[in-house]
């Protein structure tokens, strides 16, 4: 079971053509043939993901996608002081833009069983940051693997999410996504996970943020599963794509 973790960016939001970096993502996917594809900070426009922007360039799209908003409003509705880096430099020239953010998965197997989690935020961080967003996690089940899609919020306190994700799921799934967590972090709260998972970055020491040259995409395999593999692609976001193999004990 080949499984893709990656963090989009929201449409626009790195400064860069986007019609080149979706262009550079369908082939990535093309070219890797995963199982299941998650992504996090997905843009919508209308009923459109940009998770459905990509498969339309694939040559082999995925038969099935499962896009959910978490967030849609308008920017100027939300007080400066709140408002995210990333929100700031894209909605700069507008500020009746509607910003949108969510996660996807996309998968050629049908889903059994799908559901959400809602996550309260988390306090405000030691150096003042706030996270305005909510945060969700997305639950897919298929015959041969339960999967949950999460991106945890953007300061010192994610680790108060991976305890609520952790205490609202059973411990059978793979739980993938941007975590917003450092390896370092990820081990300092091995007590909330260690007795059911194993976390990927304990066996492969990999960066899946560049500019800050650490992993914040993490992977938490339940006890019952084996990783097999796992690398990392650069250049078709901020974040690396995440790529792993799973198999059974």
């Amino acid at each position: 079971m080949k499984i893709i973790s990656l963090n989009l960016a929201r449409k626009d939001d790195l400064g860069e053509d986007y019609d080149a970096r979706i262009k550079r993502i369908a082939k990535f996917l093309d070219q890797e043939r995963a199982d299941i594809v998650c992504f996090q900070e997905v843009s919508f426009s209308g009923t459109q993901s940009l998770a459905d922007d990509i498969n339309q360039l694939m040559s082999r799209p995925y038969k099935n996608i499962w896009s959910i908003l978490s967030r849609k409003c308008k920017i100027s509705n939300i007080a400066p002081a709140k408002r995210a880096t990333s929100m700031k430099k894209l909605y700069a020239k507008d500020k009746n833009a509607i910003f949108t953010d969510g996660e996807a998965i996309m998968s050629n197997f049908p889903s059994t069983k799908q559901a959400v989690n809602h996550l309260h935020k988390v306090p405000t961080d030691e150096r003042g940051r706030r996270d305005p967003h909510p945060r969700i996690i997305q639950n897919i089940d298929f015959d041969t693997l339960k999967i949950s899609n999460v991106h945890f919020a953007a300061n010192n306190n994610a680790h108060f999410q991976l305890e609520e994700t952790l205490g609202k799921i059973k411990h059978d799934r793979v739980i993938v996504g941007d975590f917003n967590m450092t390896s370092a972090q990820i081990e300092q709260y091995r007590n909330l996970w260690q007795n059911d998972y194993h976390e990927a970055s304990e066996t492969y020491k990999y960066i899946s943020f560049p500019a800050d040259g650490v992993a914040y995409d993490h992977v938490l395999i339940p006890k019952q599963l084996k990783l097999k593999s796992l690398k990392t692609q650069d250049n078709l976001s901020d974040h690396s794509a995440v790529i792993i193999e799973l198999m059974n004990l």
